[in-house]
């Protein structure tokens, strides 16, 4: 029941204007880049063509910096859009209570979550999948080249690869680890999204637009608390989100992550049984 539930309100989620309009403005991001590296490495040569993993939109790519920047801009904002603001706004017109009284209060604040961290997944991690196939057919798998210009003979270029979140991976295989990388970056969005619905089975905000405060907030604290320093281990969160990021990483960060979802479980279980007490 809770996961028929859970699959039937994500079903909903994935046609509301916030995922329609998420999936859209991050599918028109990676094809922009496609098409912007299509031009770029056209007729090059195989020595000077970098690896079609680097060049993903996901990829820390410092040739095509615009849709990068912007990406990174709007992202904190961009993750509670598919799912959080449908929430929020069942709280504030009353259909959650019932939807709630169909299925009950715990079951239902449940549900919801599980569809929020689904429809965010979904939402955030088909995009970026798509270019990585469409690399894949369109530039030679045995490029090898780094967008730094850095060769793979290069000193510097073990202590770049060392600094990637996954290193093992990537060095046994660019691609599978540009994929693990991927379902990861829609797994951080999901957990991201779910912190800020925690807020939402807790408080009912006057303004729905307010629900996305939690994740935004959380998101550009870890930007402001990053040093410059690159000795010491960066904890801005696209420095763990993104691809081929060689900043320095400190692995106990990713302890935050089942922080967070532990913080949004407790959440919807206090949510539940407050709505059922009162």
């Amino acid at each position: 029941m809770l996961i028929r539930a859970a699959l039937a309100e994500t079903r909903s989620s994935l046609k509301q204007p916030g995922s329609i309009i998420t999936f859209f403005v991050l599918l028109l991001m990676v094809l922009q880049n496609f098409v912007f590296n299509v031009q770029r490495y056209q007729g090059s040569d195989l020595l000077h063509m970098v690896q079609p993993m680097k060049i993903l939109l996901l990829g820390d790519n410092v040739e095509n910096e615009t849709w990068y920047t912007v990406l990174l801009q709007i992202y904190p904002l961009l993750v509670s859009l598919p799912a959080v603001i449908p929430y929020a706004k069942e709280r504030q017109t009353g259909e959650s209570l019932l939807l709630a009284a169909r299925i009950g209060n715990m079951r239902y604040a449940f549900s919801r979550l599980l569809s929020v961290l689904l429809t965010t997944f979904l939402v955030f991690t088909i995009p970026p999948l798509i270019e990585i196939g469409l690399n894949c057919i369109s530039f030679p798998l045995e490029a090898q080249c780094d967008p730094y210009g850095i060769g793979i003979y290069d000193p510097k270029y073990p202590g770049i690869v060392r600094n990637y979140l996954f290193s093992g991976l990537y060095l046994r295989s660019p691609y599978l680890y540009a994929v693990v990388g991927t379902l990861f970056w829609g797994l951080c969005s999901a957990i991201f999204a779910a912190f800020s619905a925690a807020f939402v089975a807790v408080f009912r905000f006057r303004f729905t637009v307010f629900a996305m405060l939690p994740a935004f907030l959380f998101l550009n604290a870890t930007v402001m608390l990053s040093v410059k320093d690159r000795n010491i281990p960066g904890v801005a969160w696209y420095h763990y989100l993104t691809l081929f990021n060689d900043r320095l990483k400190n692995p106990a960060y990713l302890w935050v992550l089942p922080i967070l979802l532990l913080i949004a479980v407790l959440a919807a279980a206090w949510g539940g049984k407050r709505d059922c007490i009162g």
